[in-house]
């Protein structure tokens, strides 16, 4: 029963990227296009917006290849309409009302999250239309509040750590190495032993080095996380 559970629950997560990313809403190059801004801010940065392929991260690309992200399972609202956080600068809501005649707070979409109970900070994304602008409201509150965000498998935390890693690429498209450093180490000591784990896996281990996604897949990820999870018995053979 638990297993169908979950089976059903995935089966909702790629229904909701299938119909953000595969929608006929979608087919124009210029719905892919939003304007992400700040309510007290006077600058808005055109990006294309998505959610990877597992749900757990909204993420966006501005038009010098800069990325971030936003993991899903921080979210607490999305709002649409008449709740939405439009500009306060004349300009910028200028700027940002584009395509259909729908009003700004319409074509808006203000994700609100926190990674605790007091610092909420609103994340504001102006869209062409007002359907995309509910579809993408509706779809994010579905994903956030997916009991798989905070209940899954320790599989499935790794999966979100390098699914993370390979969302978060330089400009050329590739995971730089002090990412992963970063991920695991805490100290520098830490640090040694995730260059000896990287060396061991025969990946690069340089703090300017970078790695291809294709050369760094899942099952290469996890190659990894045992390469840093082995120690060393009395007898010296390394035992997981």
């Amino acid at each position: 029963m638990l297993a169908l559970l979950i089976s059903d629950k995935l089966l909702v997560i790629q229904h909701i990227f299938s119909s953000l990313c595969s929608n006929e809403d979608y087919a124009d190059s210029d719905d892919y296009c939003r304007i992400v801004f700040s309510c007290d801010s006077v600058v808005g940065t055109p990006v294309t917006l998505r959610v990877d392929e597992y749900g757990f991260y909204l993420h966006w690309v501005d038009q010098h290849n800069e990325s971030d992200l936003l993991d899903i399972a921080t979210i607490r609202d999305t709002r649409t309409g008449r709740y939405a956080k439009i500009p306060k600068d004349p300009k910028l809501r200028q700027i940002v009302t584009m395509g259909s005649q729908d009003t700004l707070e319409e074509k808006t979409v203000t994700v609100c999250c926190a990674s605790d109970f007091v610092t909420i900070n609103f994340i504001n994304f102006c869209c062409t239309r007002k359907e995309i602008a509910q579809l993408w409201t509706d779809a994010l509150m579905n994903l956030a509040y997916n009991l798989n965000q905070i209940n899954g498998s320790t599989s499935r935390f790794l999966l979100k750590a390098h699914t993370k890693l390979t969302l978060i690429t330089d400009k050329a498209g590739k995971i730089p190495v002090k990412n992963i450093i970063k991920l695991f180490a805490q100290n520098r000591d830490d640090k040694k032993r995730v260059e000896k784990a990287l060396d061991a896996s025969g990946l690069p281990s340089g703090k300017n080095d970078t790695i291809h996604p294709d050369k760094f897949l899942f099952e290469d990820f996890f190659n990894l996380y045992r390469n840093l999870t082995l120690t060393k018995s009395r007898s010296g053979e390394s035992i997981q």
